[in-house]
């Protein structure tokens, strides 16, 4: 578990917690591995799918109680969720509840492009999750997005996504949810 209040010793009173949780099940990734070689690759990749769902980063209150979010019932409830979560089908790709709409999507290929450039190794399969990342490999839209993603390489996340996607992106996510939806409709016998 990566937490902000893990590391409040060493920062002292710069700390600002609680903020945002990420929660690592290393089991669940290690089965998710090939083998020990790319389990590292393997948390660099959840890593950056859930680092894009922070963003862009929101204000988050300040409060010195910490340790109430940090107990054995948290995790619990935490684990529940996450079981909860897999064992629940994302809604439709473009429902404004989905997770994992085109806004992450757009998020997560400049999250991994910043990786990249910063000399990170990390692994893009199954880097968006859901129910659509079949339809459309990260290498797809990092090409929809290049010239974006070097224009926008040093812009601070609010910025890009309150700019307007390019064309090409809206076009290869709306193809996307179009492929999604072939599996969607029960095909008809003859």
């Amino acid at each position: 578990m990566l937490t902000d209040y893990n590391i409040r010793d060493a920062i002292g009173d710069d700390w600002q917690g609680p903020g945002n949780v990420i929660t690592l099940f290393s089991d669940e990734i290690r089965d998710a591995a090939v083998n020990d070689a790319s389990f590292r690759g393997c948390v660099l990749n959840v890593c950056l799918h859930e680092i894009a769902h922070l963003l862009p980063v929101q204000e988050v209150a300040a409060s010195d109680d910490a340790e109430r979010f940090d107990c054995p019932e948290v995790r619990e409830y935490q684990l529940a969720k996450w079981v909860e979560g897999n064992a629940t089908p994302d809604p439709h790709p473009n429902a404004a509840e989905n997770v994992h709409n085109a806004k992450f999507i757009r998020r997560t290929v400049h999250l991994l492009s910043r990786s990249l450039l910063a000399g990170w190794s990390v692994p893009s399969f199954n880097l968006f999750g859901g129910d659509v990342w079949f339809s459309c490999q990260p290498a797809h839209y990092l090409v929809t997005l290049l010239s974006e993603l070097i224009e926008m390489r040093d812009k601070p996340f609010c910025e890009i996504e309150s700019s307007e996607a390019p064309a090409a992106f809206i076009e290869q996510w709306e193809a996307s949810v179009a492929f999604y939806e072939t599996f969607q409709t029960p095909r008809k016998t003859k």
